[in-house]
Order: structure tokens, then C-alpha cells, then sequence
């Protein structure tokens, strides 16, 4: 026994922590890479939760994309979307159901384990049911929240949270309200921006016990949302031959980036950013303007606009029309020396590109006055092709136009 835990002694203090370097049998250093552990999932109610329902909606905050697993009474699993999971869960029976949670991603450590006990007491009067807002957390910009439900006629319904009674205006100044006709509302008014959770009990003015508690979420948020830019296309102008243009660039999270113009579309904003799709299949011009609004109804401001030109056509056609000397035509030019111009018309804008012998090439923009001037040189006699065309801003190009140039310096006798 003693030779044993001396050997395992000897094994654990050679092995080296993760994170440290450590040196291989043939010398060599290496560092292992630590990796960052994820933080647990937040759970929208807290533990233990009692109740006398027979199934329950577990919600909570996550991590993007992780995968979260639940063990315990009941096994399942849920991808992470928009940083909120949720489980229904169904045990059998009475009592007390645990649950564990964990969430998972590649590239991190796995997180702590969350416990979760769910008591089921079925002497307890049921949970309210809130029915609006319908959902665990509502985001508005407003001053006020109206929360309304369901409840047992004559049980006695209190919110609690945080909210006092001056927060409430109906009923004034109330944290608790006798259901009527199977009905609750309270309307709460705030006036700073914050996320409010608010908790809602029925109580049974014989028994005096009390239900479980149903919780909901209110983020009061009346700034508007920052950081909308465009991307694509570059200065938000853009001249193309193409029947479609993407609209892209950066947004605040979560908030609904909205198109008008020619079309009247719409994306969630996405890890911060936004893409559009726009299409024409007629040559124009056309304007687009984008918005985002956050959850709460905030508009960004002022309106981002976009114009797109679709463009298929060249305006004008490439062509030759005058030189710096005599004998040349639209196609070809004869004479004896050792420099020629050329000078034509093409579509403002665009460039026109020349190419020749010995892999001569050159290129000028032809000016407002739909007119170019190219200046070629050779030294030699000989006759010298050359070949022109012109690409427009929207990448159209003319076809080719071919040039011949004869140089001839031979003195007749």
C-alpha cells in the first residue's frame, strides 16, 4: 500500500497544469491554449419554484448559439437563439422535481451547472396566467406597462417585483386586486429606463395559500438605436449592369432594419449587422432609404438613403473622328511621323483603352464633352495595329475598334 501512493505521488506531481509550458522527451517546449469557460444560463424565475400545475415553460438567458441541456427529472436539449432558451416541462406527480442545466459551444469550456427545483403542491390554487403582454419579457418606450390575465374568482391577485404602490395607476396606488369575473390588470408606470421584473400569486382568502409565482419582464427603453451604417454599396452609391444590388452594413443587435423606396422590405438585425436584396430589371435610377428600430419601438433617425443606378447600355458608341494629320481616316492613318492623336467620341465617364504592338497600352476617361484624346508614338517604319474600346462605370463594354497605323518615311526618287 505504501509503495502504491508513493508511486501515485510521484505520478500526479509530474504532470503539468493546463495552461503551462512543458518540455517533450525530445527537449521541445510546447504551451497548451486555455480556453474560456462559459457562464451559466440565467433562469427567468428563481429556485425552487412551487406551483400546482402539471407542466411549466423553464426560460432563461444563454449564449448565443450554445446548446443547452437539461438532466434531472426530465432530459432535453435546445439551441441557444437570440441569447433565451426554453423548456415545457412535464414531470409525473407531485413533489419535488430537480432538474440540472448546462450549456455547451465549441471552443469554450463547458459551463457551471445550474440546479432547478420545481415543487408541485397540488393543495395550492393555480398560477395566474398573464395574457398580455404574451411573452416573458416585452420592451417598449413608453411610460407605462398594462399587465392583464386570468384568475379564480374572489382569490386575492398581488404583484410584487420591482414596482411599489405609487407605481401603480390602476388599481391607484394597489399592489394587490380582488379577481373578477376571472379577470386581473394592473397598469404600472415608471418613468427611467430599465429592465423591471414583475411577479404575479393568487391567494385564497379561506385557505389563505398562496400559488406559485408567474414572473414577467419589462424593459422601459426610450433611446433610439445608434450605429446604423451602410456598407455596401461603398458611399451608398452604386452604378452597376447587374439586375440586383445588396444593401448591407451594421446595426444594433436585435433591432429590425427596415427598406423603402422602390420595395418595402425588412431583416433582423443579426450579430450586429444587416443584408437586403434589391432587384430591377429596367435601366434607372433609384433611391432607397434605411431605418432601424429597436425593440422597444425606437427609431434611428435620420433615414440612411442609397442610390442605384442600373446601367446596361453604353450612352454612346466608341469612335475615331479627327488626328493631328492628314491621310488618316475613321480606320486608319498613313504618314511619316513618328506621332499620332487620336481623338474621337465615347460615353462621358467611361474609359478608353487602347493596345498595340509590343504589349504598348494606355487609357484615358473620356471627358464631360463625350470626347477623348490618345496620344500614341512609334519609331520605325512599318504599319502598326491597333485596337480600341471603352468600359463604362457600370462595367459595360463597347466592342472593339480597329486601328491601322502606317509609318512611311521613304523619300520617293
Amino acid at each position: 500500500m505504501r509503495l502504491l501512493l508513493i508511486s501515485s505521488l510521484i505520478f500526479f506531481s509530474g504532470c503539468s497544469k493546463k495552461g503551462s509550458s512543458s518540455k517533450s522527451s525530445a527537449g521541445n517546449n510546447s504551451t497548451v491554449t486555455s480556453l474560456s469557460k462559459l457562464a451559466p444560463v440565467s433562469l427567468s424565475v428563481n429556485s425552487p419554484y412551487t406551483s400546482n400545475a402539471s407542466s411549466f415553460t423553464l426560460s432563461g438567458t444563454c449564449a448565443d448559439t450554445a446548446t443547452v441541456y437539461l438532466s434531472g427529472s426530465e432530459t432535453n436539449s435546445s439551441i441557444c437563439a437570440q441569447n433565451s432558451f426554453s423548456f415545457t416541462l412535464t414531470p409525473q406527480g407531485s413533489g419535488t422535481n430537480t432538474y440540472y442545466l448546462i450549456q455547451k459551444a465549441n471552443g469554450a469550456l463547458d459551463s457551471s451547472t445550474v440546479r432547478f427545483d420545481w415543487v408541485i403542491n397540488t393543495n395550492l390554487p393555480s398560477n395566474v396566467e398573464i395574457t398580455t403582454p404574451n411573452i416573458p419579457v416585452t420592451y417598449s418606450n413608453q411610460n407605462s406597462i398594462q399587465i392583464d390575465g386570468s384568475c379564480i374568482t374572489g382569490h386575492t391577485v398581488t404583484v410584487g417585483g420591482d414596482v411599489s404602490s405609487g407605481d401603480i395607476t390602476s388599481p391607484a396606488n394597489s399592489l394587490s386586486q380582488t379577481c373578477s369575473n376571472s379577470i386581473f390588470s394592473f397598469i404600472i408606470n415608471k418613468s427611467s429606463d430599465h429592465l423591471y421584473q414583475f411577479s404575479l400569486t393568487q391567494t385564497d382568502p379561506l385557505s389563505l395559500n398562496t400559488s406559485g409565482t408567474v414572473t414577467i419582464g419589462w424593459e422601459r427603453d426610450t433611446v433610439a438605436p445608434t450605429n446604423l451604417t451602410v456598407d455596401n454599396p461603398t458611399g451608398r452609391s452604386s452604378r452597376t449592369k447587374n439586375n440586383n444590388q445588396s444593401i448591407s452594413g451594421l446595426c444594433e443587435n436585435q433591432a429590425t432594419v427596415k427598406l423603402s423606396g422602390r420595395q418595402q422590405l425588412s431583416a433582423p438585425c443579426t450579430n450586429g449587422s444587416f443584408s437586403f436584396n434589391v432587384e430591377e430589371t429596367s435601366d434607372g435610377n433609384y433611391h432607397y432609404d434605411v431605418i432601424q428600430t429597436d425593440r422597444a419601438g425606437n427609431d434611428s433617425s435620420p433615414p440612411l438613403g442609397i442610390d442605384w443606378v442600373r446601367d446596361t447600355i453604353l450612352s454612346q458608341s466608341l469612335s475615331i473622328t479627327n488626328h493631328n494629320t492628314s491621310n488618316c481616316n475613321s480606320t486608319s492613318c498613313i504618314n511619316n511621323t513618328s506621332n499620332l492623336t487620336l481623338i474621337g467620341g465615347c460615353e462621358a465617364g467611361a474609359t478608353v483603352n487602347i493596345s498595340g504592338p509590343n504589349s504598348f497600352s494606355d487609357h484615358t476617361i473620356c471627358g464631360n464633352s463625350n470626347s477623348y484624346t490618345l496620344n500614341i508614338s512609334k519609331t520605325g517604319d512599318g504599319t502598326y495595329n491597333y485596337t480600341l474600346y471603352q468600359t463604362d462605370t457600370a462595367l459595360n463594354t463597347s466592342s472593339n475598334l480597329s486601328y491601322t497605323w502606317t509609318i512611311d518615311t521613304t523619300v520617293l526618287a
